[in-house]
């Protein structure tokens, strides 16, 4: 095996990061100060090169994560996005493993999609001691690979000669490049790849909900315990910072918004949840869609969606029920003004793989933040329309809320739509926006209901909340 470790500014990629990092560090810092690193480490793959074959691959890379031995625990497999017809380019593959792991095996593949992975290339294999601690968490160690590419024995034994790699002229080799960071050094490269729209990811292939469990955060310390989209960033800024999701309406008690005040919640439901945050997602400037936001499940250090606990304990009906749900969310921009938003909901199932839902959710920016509908699945803009007018003019609205109660008949005067604001509460520089102390307010309150209500959430969180996260295995 040839490999090498260095410092952090290794790598062309690496040190562009390092660049990335020190304009960071000299922004409002408040950006993962309150996070607890104890336990958890980044192993990433970036960039890759291979010469010598007469065939570009389709070229994907999957990093197996292999516990130590004593610990009786599974290896956890991630895979890289494809880099369909590529010699060279880069994976951003970045993962999170416990820092106790005793190594990462590296596979390099053609990839295939009707034999998974496909045929593989390369191998190594990296034990995470050959990182001296205080060197991990200071200035992570930059690796690198380079291996001949043995050809498979059939290959060799020049049956195939229609191979792309049987008649490969000069030496056939794989490069790879990554990093390996632990502490304060994790944070920053995180920090880096989310400025670039890159999440690390905290999902292996398995997807296993049982690998997840909840964390507790302080209501009055979300800027620095929960990592968000900044400025500065690839992401929109109307994605920056941490958004509160007031279902009960709170910030309108007092009356409408000054700069909106036709805007009024619809419909009396809520679930006890709280914040969101784009910090761990993806960005693709191409589809617009931030990626990669999880309602149950987030990295160990962050996470992406905040709950009420219900019992003092650590406990929240709606994320225990929901877990094994295992939801993917997209946010979708559908204007050229980055001012409307399609949220589209992909679930797994055994049988049929991953299914997308139809739209039932959508985000509409407004002078104060966002209006969160949720409708009739992709019903279009006419036949919304029509309903307003039609449960209006026939009397339907009327006749909705004396039979369900108060609040539905706004639900079919909007079209059978329901509304809720969506405040910004951290700005994209970590800054607590006007919005901030109603928050506060909302989720410090203690409440004595039994069961949670429109009017009452149950809340025992003692000025805490809690967030999905992957958790350590036990």
């Amino acid at each position: 095996l040839k490999s090498s470790l260095a410092a952090f500014a290794g790598p062309p990629m690496l040190a562009a990061f390092a660049a990335a990092a020190a304009a960071t560090s000299q922004a409002h810092d408040v950006w993962g100060t309150g996070v607890n690193t104890t336990g958890w480490a980044v192993f990433a793959i970036t960039d890759f090169a291979i010469g010598g074959l007469t065939k570009a691959p389709d070229a994907q890379v999957e990093v197996i994560v292999e516990p130590k031995m004593s610990l009786g625990r599974p290896e956890v497999s991630h895979l890289s996005k494809v880099l369909y017809g590529s010699t060279s380019g880069v994976f951003d593959l970045h993962v999170y493993l416990p820092a106790d792991s005793s190594a990462v095996t590296v596979n390099l593949y053609d990839h295939c999609s009707w034999q998974e992975p496909g045929e593989l290339i390369f191998t190594t294999r990296y034990d995470l001691a050959d990182c001296p601690a205080e060197q991990s968490a200071t200035q992570g160690c930059a690796l690198a690979w380079q291996e001949p590419v043995e050809l498979p024995p059939l290959l060799a034994a020049k049956q195939f000669p229609w191979h792309p790699w049987a008649a490969s002229p000069g030496e056939r080799s794989a490069r790879l490049l990554g990093y390996h960071a632990t502490g304060a050094e994790m944070v920053s490269r995180v920090r880096v790849a989310s400025r670039r729209g890159v999440g690390v990811q905290f999902e292996d292939v398995s997807r296993d909900p049982a690998r997840f469990a909840l964390g507790r955060i302080q209501n009055d310390a979300i800027e620095t315990q929960l990592f968000f989209a900044e400025a500065g960033s690839v992401f929109p800024e109307a994605l920056h910072g941490l958004w509160w999701m007031d279902q009960r309406g709170v910030s309108l008690k007092d009356g409408p918004y000054p700069s909106d005040p036709e805007y009024t919640q619809v419909c009396l439901g809520a679930a006890e949840e709280n914040l969101i945050s784009f910090g761990e997602a993806s960005w693709d400037n191409e589809t617009r869609c931030a990626s990669g936001v999880r309602q149950y499940s987030g990295g160990p250090l962050s996470g992406h969606w905040t709950w009420f606990d219900e019992s003092g304990n650590g406990e929240s009906k709606p994320w225990s029920s929901g877990a094994d749900w295992i939801l993917k969310y997209e946010f979708c921009f559908s204007s050229d003004d980055f001012d409307q938003i399609d949220v589209r909901t992909k679930i797994t199932n055994d049988a049929l793989g991953e299914i997308t839902l139809p739209t039932f959710a959508t985000m509409v920016r407004t002078s104060w933040g966002w209006d969160r509908v949720t409708t009739i699945p992709d019903a279009p803009a006419k036949l919304t329309e029509f309903l307003k007018t039609a449960s209006i003019d026939s009397g339907l609205a009327d006749w909705v809320q004396a039979k369900f109660g108060p609040g539905y008949g706004d639900f079919a005067a909007s079209g059978f739509a329901c509304h809720y604001p969506l405040r910004q509460v951290v700005d994209g520089t970590g800054k607590r926006t006007d919005a901030y102390s109603e928050y506060l307010a909302y989720v410090n309150m203690q409440t004595e209901c039994e069961e949670a209500s429109f009017e009452c959430p149950r809340n025992r969180g003692r000025g805490t909340q809690l967030v999905g996260r992957l958790a350590l295995p036990r």
